[in-house]
């Protein structure tokens, strides 16, 4: 039986994919009547059954086909890191048949600027230069290089499919010359697996599938879409919290879940605000790409150019607003209006506030904000977007309430004093923005306990030595924190026993890896038991708005939150 809390984090999210579509396809202007068409038969073609499925039931299904047709939504990163991981595995399965890859983004005419890139000759600049990539597709570079150096790395062949015209053709023109490219490659070599990135309408039965069929290919011929609307909400309601769910919708069609509608609409309508401002960078990206997985051992590189504000300005207090007034309603909080009026919400980081703060504060900032694309500090009201996306929206929405009632504040000058608070902070920011985008992927105590456990005994450096570090610092902690003895009444009575300096200043040395892990550590078991009912959102409310003006009581609420691991 789903839970009370469960129940209302669906109706929450359903609220904001209708309102995220309506706004998304009012942004889309004269072109809407097109668009509806195409999304109308593209859902006559969705089928109305489904099962669950791993992911080596996908890649059995492109072994057992030579056209896999994936269906992209531009604008939304994870629908690339779908595909990424689609690829990935089944680069890794024994005995895989050759792949290569087609490309919507690139006009056939690229195909040698193409070839440059993949052969190290020219830079990722000079490629999207000659190919005009800005104004032909104009959708993020950052969401599909990786994919692209993924190809490069495994040497699997890229290939430019659209047309010269681009988009100002119809779309049948499009399809009919995708499908002559990709009948010639698969001609070309017979054992050849060639996977086309498409906008997800082209997979409709009358459009790309009709035009292939034309030129004999009826059958092999398997499609995968990502993040529909459909199927995420007929699934039950505790499956929607899972990272990733994989459907199988017939023998030669499938689906990949792993980011809530609402936020690949939203993500419409952003990349649109920012075309009408121009000079921007846009990223949607997964906490999970670099910030929750030990095994990856960078970031991704992202464009730090500031942001281009004109008098038609991104209006980000106005998408942030919305963000904290999910969240505080599901928290059952009131006067979420002031909230955001307590912050002062600024751009990017290279901006006149962050040089007036004092060196240690800034040092702060400017860590986090280069790991996690969102920065605050309580002490001045003061918020930092460095990178806008909906995740960084989410994340930002939960410092937000909580540096608006608790009443924490930094002190800089203490560093044991600063890691609990960085904590807390961290644990509210992961814990909003998993309950607006539950398929993002936390630490747990077990993984990390299991990672430790992978690695015991084994000499490892780099890396992946700092790595086992932060992990078992991060389980010294919980230790540590549950040794406290807090049954008394009075706060003022908790005992303090020192934490191990070396836990501190393994967090400073590692920019804040110790903190981060353990404050997704409580959010990904709160919100588990949150979603199992046996946390109510009123009590998350709660712990939100605890006042935390002094030490002791900052102790108190991780002491609290620790005992939900």
């Amino acid at each position: 039986m789903s839970s009370s809390a469960l129940k209302e984090l669906t109706e929450l999210h359903r609220t904001m994919y209708e309102k995220a579509y309506a706004e998304a396809i009012d942004m889309m202007g004269s072109g809407g009547s097109n668009i509806t068409k195409y999304a109308q038969d593209f859902s006559k073609s969705l089928p109305d059954e489904y099962k669950f499925v791993n992911m080596r039931r996908i890649s059995q299904a492109i072994d057992q086909s030579r056209i896999i047709l994936y269906g992209d939504f531009h604008s939304h990163k994870q629908c690339q890191r779908a595909l990424l991981r689609i690829l990935r595995t089944y680069q890794a399965t024994p005995d895989h048949a050759p792949m290569a890859l087609a490309l919507e983004m690139f006009r056939s005419k690229d195909q040698q600027s193409l070839n440059q890139w993949q052969e190290g000759r020219i830079s990722d600049e000079e490629l999207l230069d000659q190919t005009d990539y800005d104004r032909i597709w104009g959708f993020p570079w950052e969401h599909y290089r990786p994919l692209l150096d993924f190809c490069r790395q495994n040497s699997i062949p890229l290939y430019a499919a659209n047309t010269k015209d681009a988009g100002k053709d119809s779309l049948k023109d499009r399809d009919d010359h995708a499908a002559k490219i990709i009948a010639e490659l698969l001609h070309k070599h017979r054992s050849l697996r060639v996977f086309y990135i498409v906008g997800e309408y082209h997979l409709a039965d009358p459009y790309l599938p009709k035009s292939l069929a034309t030129l004999g290919h009826r059958s092999g011929i398997l499609r995968i879409i990502a993040n529909s609307d459909k199927y995420f909400f007929q699934m039950p309601q505790d499956k929607i919290h899972r990272r990733d769910v994989y459907l199988e919708l017939n023998t030669q069609f499938f689906c990949v879940l792993n980011s809530p509608p609402w936020m690949k609409w939203q993500s419409q309508t952003l990349i649109e605000e920012l075309r009408n401002i121009g000079n921007s960078t846009y990223i949607d990206a997964e906490i999970d790409d670099g910030r929750s997985t030990f095994e990856i051992d960078e970031f991704d590189s992202e464009d730090d150019d500031d942001y281009y504000y004109t008098e038609d300005h991104l209006d980000i207090d106005s998408h942030l607003r919305n963000t904290v007034k999910n969240i505080a309603q599901f928290l059952k909080i009131k006067n979420h209006q002031l909230l955001q009026d307590s912050f002062k919400i600024l751009p990017g980081i290279d901006h006149e506030d962050i040089e007036h703060l004092p060196p240690s504060a800034r040092n702060a900032v400017l860590h986090q904000s280069s790991r996690d694309g969102v920065a605050a500090d309580f002490q001045r009201r003061l918020l930092f977007i460095s990178e806008i996306s909906m995740n960084n929206l989410a994340f930002a929405s939960g410092l937000v309430i909580f540096g608006s009632l608790s009443n924490a504040r930094e002190n800089y000058n203490n560093s044991e004093e600063l890691f609990y608070v960085q904590i807390l902070k961290l644990t509210f920011g992961y814990l909003a923005n998993k309950i607006l985008n539950p398929r993002i992927s936390l630490h747990t105590r077990k993984a990390i306990e299991d990672y430790i456990g992978a690695t015991k005994g084994k000499h490892i450096g780099g890396q992946r030595k700092q790595r086992r570090e932060v992990a078992r610092a991060c389980l010294k902690f919980i230790k540590w924190s549950e040794s406290q003895n807090v049954s008394n009444s009075k706060i003022t009575d908790i005992r303090t026993k020192p934490l191990s300096a070396e836990v501190v200043d393994l967090d400073i040395r590692t920019s804040h890896d110790v903190s981060r892990h353990i404050a997704q550590i409580l959010a990904s078991s709160i919100y588990r038991r949150t979603i199992a009912g046996k946390v109510d959102p009123v009590d998350l409310g709660k712990w939100f708005s605890k006042k935390c003006d002094n030490p002791i009581k900052v102790k108190q609420l991780i002491r609290e939150l620790t005992s939900l691991i």
